[in-house]
């Protein structure tokens, strides 16, 4: 399990949530190194609220 920083983390919302129309979110997660629902689960923590855990 690999651990990830905060600032990695809301790096990586900032990248999804700014990707052009043509990027899926499955490319952006491959991109980073990233399962795909754990940057689906990092967007929406970060919707929901201002801190990740």
């Amino acid at each position: 399990m690999s651990v990830f920083s905060q600032e990695f983390k809301v790096q990586s919302v900032e990248k999804a949530l700014s990707r052009r129309p043509e990027q899926s979110l499955k490319q952006i997660a491959v991109t980073l190194g990233v399962g795909y629902s754990t940057l689906q689960k990092w967007i929406r923590l970060a919707r929901g609220c201002c801190h990740f855990t």
